[in-house]
């Protein structure tokens, strides 16, 4: 399954703040050094999840970022929905009604692994992520594939 670079960005991120919660927030640009993020493009994904209620930020010498609740109660869906990332495929993007069914069903599943899924499920071992073999190095960069197990 390809997820936007974004997607998976802002999942990564949310899973550095869950491991930091609620001890500490993190600031902005130790969390892009630590997942090497463009630091502007990590502050988009911060507002994004900020506005969805998902993080608090606080200015300051103390300040950063911090969830604003339980990684527990916050599901990989909140995260990717915080982003504008599609959870399912739209039903007019395939021509093939036979092909249309199976991507459905693939959405449907997907869509119910992301919500079943809390970022507290991904501290530890966790899933792993994958980059895509092949292409050029920003073709690899846009897209990442989620590996399960």
């Amino acid at each position: 399954m390809w997820v936007p670079v974004k997607s998976d960005d802002a999942v990564r991120a949310a899973v550095v703040l869950a491991e930091a919660w609620p001890s500490a927030y993190v600031k902005a640009d130790a969390l892009a050094e630590r997942e090497q993020l463009p630091l502007r493009f990590l502050e988009n994904i911060l507002a994004d999840l900020r506005r969805a209620g998902i993080v608090h930020a606080r200015r300051g010498a103390c300040g950063g970022y911090m969830l604003a609740r339980s990684p527990a109660d916050i599901s990989v869906a909140a995260v990717l929905g915080a982003v504008g990332s599609p959870l399912v495929v739209e039903p007019d993007a395939y021509k093939s009604d036979r092909v249309r069914a199976i991507w459905n069903r693939a959405s449907a599943a997907a869509t119910r692994v992301f919500a079943e899924c809390s970022l507290a499920d991904l501290l530890g071992d966790g899933a792993q992520v994958v980059t895509r073999a092949g292409g050029s190095a920003s073709t690899a960069r846009r897209r990442r594939a989620v590996a399960t197990k």
